[in-house]
């Protein structure tokens, strides 16, 4: 049987007709019309990070023509107008993370025409220093920053078209970093990205070989070093890659956009290193970058994939189990090349940001998707032991119950629980639920000595993030008698 799954655009309902699947269609998702802001020439790629120290994320773009990073701080209407900072000659891709150890967010950019990273000190109001450059691979394009040494401080690792390698940059922890260490792959490389892909605590590396059709995984052995790589097929002209637990097995996925298919590709991780054949999902045309997060606030993570010759953003929900529904296609901006997907407005849910390379400018879709999640608590008691439940439709970020018990019942035993005896509650924290999950406390109660009564022992929510729609469900009680101090619940 085939389902259809309805994206909304500034209003308007788009069907797309999905595939079956063992799990439940996804929820919709709801973006306004994109906001175009102006940026330095040719917003090659984005990022995001609070530069400014107000708990927002602002908008940060590698220009790629004028040499420049232009910052757009996010305003409550918005964003600022761009300040555009000299960053290079070239600009290919950008990144937000603080190297300087200063506590600061600093702003990185490779610089594919002097074979450098770009290091500008964040000032810490949204301003930035003067660039500080350090050699990287030849033509560096995409890059990814993390610690892949160890030892606290981010580094940078390059993916480069002037060769078939990633060069490793050890941050030293003060804004410098030390001369690259080069990794061959299988080719020319757009995109990289630091992720656990062998189930170990070691960063590994997977890399977008553009000119090969593959993806480049590089398993880390600690200390910075890595295995030589190992090829797992991806489509035609992978420009990006992005990872993930797309199907919740706690096992890393990859995503590549596919620029010659004009597909999203899905590797699904085995834990080991290793990586399913792909499945492929038809998005717009020339696909340059993928951005994945929860864009329908049901818990699960989605693709954005930026589509450069159709200057749109493909939006493909995650159903859960690892396949996507059908694409819908937002209208971004001509050339749309970067994209990123966090939560600009503090509402919960992800938005979008795309680079516009043709249209120099940056476009964000607010996301307007309203959460609607009920969370429904139960109560069960074998003898005085009680177990707690809280089943989720919809996703949450975080809950908390409170049980009360009647004076005859004392001294509870709650792992993972807040006792006061003196209320006579015992107050649990739930972390994060997706849609459909249930979390689960066990609370053991004693009977006072010849105590004798009749009372309630009550399960309240008492909070949630998303608020609740239902207050109907939020309460569960179970009846205890007590006689001469022996209880039946």
């Amino acid at each position: 049987m085939r389902r259809a799954v309805v994206l909304l655009v500034s209003g308007i309902a788009v069907s797309a007709v999905v595939g079956p699947s063992a799990s439940a269609a996804p929820p919709p998702a709801r973006f306004a019309g994109a906001v175009d802001h102006p940026t330095g020439s040719n917003p090659f790629r984005v990022a995001l990070g609070d530069l400014d120290g107000d708990g927002d994320l602002d908008t940060v773009t590698a220009d790629a023509s004028a040499g420049t990073v232009s910052v757009l701080v996010t305003t409550g209407s918005g964003a600022a107008p761009a300040v555009s900072y000299p960053a290079g000659r070239s600009l290919s891709d950008v990144a937000v993370a603080d190297v300087t150890g200063d506590g600061r967010p600093d702003v990185l950019a490779t610089d594919n025409v002097a074979g450098v990273v770009a290091v500008l000190r964040g000032n810490g109001d949204g301003t930035l220093g003067a660039p500080r450059g350090f050699a990287s691979g030849p033509i560096p394009q995409g890059m990814a920053v993390g610690d892949v040494t160890g030892d606290g401080r981010a580094d940078v690792v390059t993916a480069n078209v002037g060769a078939p390698t990633v060069s490793v940059m050890a941050g030293r922890g003060d804004g410098a970093f030390a001369a690259p260490v080069h990794h061959a792959v299988a080719g020319t490389s757009f995109g990289v990205v630091i992720a656990r892909l062998d189930g170990d605590q070691v960063p590994d590396l997977a890399v977008a070989n553009v000119g090969v059709n593959s993806v480049s995984v590089l398993r880390g052995v600690g200390g910075g070093g890595f295995a030589p790589h190992t090829v797992v097929a991806a489509g035609a002209q992978p420009f990006a890659v992005a990872a993930a637990d797309l199907d919740a097995d706690g096992r890393t996925d990859l995503v590549t956009a596919d620029a010659a298919g004009a597909t999203a590709s899905v590797l699904r991780g085995r834990g080991d290193g290793t990586f399913a054949a792909r499945v492929a999902y038809p998005v717009g045309q020339s696909p340059r970058g993928v951005a994945v997060a929860d864009l329908n606030g049901d818990g699960r993570p989605d693709l954005a994939v930026a589509n450069a010759v159709s200057g749109s953003v493909s939006v493909l929900l995650g159903v859960g189990d690892g396949t996507l529904a059908a694409r819908s296609d937002l209208p971004a901006g001509p050339g749309a090349q970067g994209v990123r997907a966090a939560d600009l407005t503090g509402d919960g849910v992800a938005d979008i940001v795309a680079a516009n390379s043709f249209g120099n400018h940056v476009s964000i879709l607010r996301n307007t998707t309203e959460i609607r999640a009920d969370l429904r608590v139960g109560l069960t008691a074998s003898g005085v032991t009680f177990t707690l439940s809280a089943t989720a439709d919809g996703a949450f970020t975080a809950a908390r119950l409170r049980l009360t018990y009647p004076s005859f019942l004392r001294s509870p035993v709650a792992p993972d629980c807040v006792v006061d005896t003196r209320a006579r509650t015992v107050t649990c924290d739930i972390g994060a639920l997706t849609s459909g999950a249930t979390a689960t406390r066990t609370v053991r109660l004693s009977a006072a000595f010849l105590a004798s009564g009749t009372g309630d022992v009550v399960l309240t929510r008492v909070s949630s993030t998303p608020g609740d729609v239902n207050p109907a469900n939020d309460t569960a009680a179970v009846t205890c008698r007590a006689v001469l101090g022996g209880v039946s619940c």
